[in-house]
This record gives C-alpha cells, sequence and structure tokens, in this order.
C-alpha cells in the first residue's frame, strides 16, 4: 500500500546496495581547500531534532483528512534496486525518499514557496542542492544545504572524535591548550567535508548544511564559520531528522506560518 508523506517520517527509507568500501574525500575546489575547517563542533542530540519535527507531525495528524500530507504520497520502493556506486545514485534515489516529502512537509506549514534548486554556484563554490525562499527573484537566499555525498566517503567516527567535550567554551579552551587549530582530524574525511561545509555555510550566508549520502546523514548547524553543532544520524530516523533540521531553518529565517 502506497505510503502516505505524513506517515513516511515513521519509517527508514528503502534499502540499497552499496559498494561499502572506503572513499578519501578531496577538496572540490581551490575556495574549498583555503576555507578553514571549524575550530569546535559541539553535538546536537538526535532528540532535538526528532522532537522539532513531531512536533510539527503531530499537528498535522491532528487535522486528520484534512492533512495535505495524509493526501499525497511518496514513491513506491523501485521493484530492483541497484548499488549506488556513485554520487549521482544518491542523489537520485535521496530526491525520491527524502527531499521530495520533506519540501511538500514544509511547504505545508508555511505562507512563502520553499522551492529546491541543484547545481547552484555561488561565488567560486558549486553546492549540490538548497532550499531556498524567494527563489525567481534578486533576493533569493538558501535555509538549508545539502551536499551529497557517494556512500563509504562520510565516516561518523571523524566526527564523533571531534564532539568528545559537549560544552563550547571547553572545547575552544582544550583546543587551545594543545596549541591545535581544529577539533577535527586533520586530512581525515570528516575534516575535508567540513572545510566544504564551512566554505558553503560563508557563501550562502546559510547557517544550516547537511552532508548525506543517502545512508549516512550529518547535519551541521554553523553559529559562526569557526564553530558549529553537529548531529550524526542513524539511518533509520534521517528522513524525520532532516524534516526537524529543515524546520528550524524555517524558523530561523522567520517565515511566516499559514
Amino acid at each position: 500500500m502506497p505510503t502516505t508523506i505524513l506517515d513516511c517520517f515513521e519509517g527508514e527509507c528503502p534499502k540499497y546496495p552499496g559498494t561499502y568500501r572506503t572513499f578519501t574525500a578531496t577538496a572540490s575546489s581551490e575556495g574549498t581547500k583555503l576555507q578553514p575547517p571549524p575550530n569546535v563542533l559541539v553535538e546536537t542530540a538526535l532528540d532535538y531534532w526528532l522532537q522539532c519535527a513531531n512536533k510539527f507531525l503531530q499537528e498535522e495528524q491532528l487535522k486528520g483528512t484534512n492533512s495535505k500530507l495524509a493526501q499525497d504520497y511518496i514513491a513506491s520502493d523501485e521493484p530492483t534496486m541497484a548499488k549506488l556506486d556513485v554520487e549521482e545514485d544518491v542523489v537520485r534515489v535521496s530526491t525520491l525518499y527524502i527531499t521530495h516529502p520533506i519540501q511538500n512537509a514544509i511547504n505545508a506549514r508555511y505562507q512563502a514557496p520553499i522551492t529546491i534548486a541543484t547545481e547552484v554556484r555561488v561565488s567560486r563554490f558549486r553546492y549540490d542542492l538548497s532550499f531556498n525562499i524567494k527563489q525567481d527573484t534578486d533576493q533569493k537566499q538558501p535555509i538549508m544545504v545539502i551536499e551529497y555525498k557517494r556512500v563509504g566517503m562520510i565516516d561518523y567516527a571523524d566526527f564523533d572524535v571531534a564532539v568528545e567535550e559537549k560544552n563550547k567554551q571547553r572545547a575552544l579552551s582544550k583546543l587551545n591548550a594543545h596549541g591545535g587549530q581544529s577539533v577535527l582530524m586533520a586530512n581525515a574525511n570528516g575534516f575535508i567535508l567540513c572545510k566544504q561545509a564551512a566554505a558553503y555555510a560563508k557563501s550562502t550566508k546559510c547557517n544550516f548544511v547537511a552532508l548525506c549520502d543517502y545512508d549516512k546523514l550529518v547535519l551541521l548547524e554553523f553559529e559562526s564559520s569557526d564553530f558549529a553543532r553537529v548531529t550524526t544520524i542513524p539511518r533509520q530516523h534521517i528522513r524525520k531528522a532532516l524534516l526537524g533540521f529543515c524546520l528550524k531553518a524555517c524558523e530561523q529565517a522567520q517565515l511566516q506560518r499559514k
């Protein structure tokens, strides 16, 4: 039976075979290469993003059949699931099962249309996808950026080591005491990916950047170019956590609700 957009956030995205090899991340441009990573990462608990999403979903459930999200459906599982060998495969299935339902959900709440743009160039950078307001005007503003990666490039361990200290000031003091420049391990994939995310956040003036390979999701909320709050998301919560992340981005953009 088809799954409604409202119900899909309670379930896990369909599973696809992958290459399950580790790939090395490299700077995607000279601008990314020159961008410092955040000095400090502090963890935001998974439950925070799930609660943001749950509050919204409960409001929609109270509408019953009047909720548009209870009337629209996500794509059915593909009858044959090919391996996600390259980044383009990741983008395709993520569009079907992650970004499409999230875009429908947030547009059910806010007055201003929230659109998606892909392969966007800003200054020296090109990022994969953004959720935007005022799309077709000279005031277009990304509110959330997603950078896709091929399966095998995102390693949660890179971020887990970086967020051992839970308090920003203590983490910064610890970093300074050791004479380091970042809590991230230099040249690890997480280090390179955070340089990229920081470059996109700075160039777009967008504080919300997600790294996604369909099976893994890293949420980065930048408070400045040298400090971000990070959450690594278990697979079963990817869709709902990203919805919560996007809702927080909409709130920060001060969008008016319907």
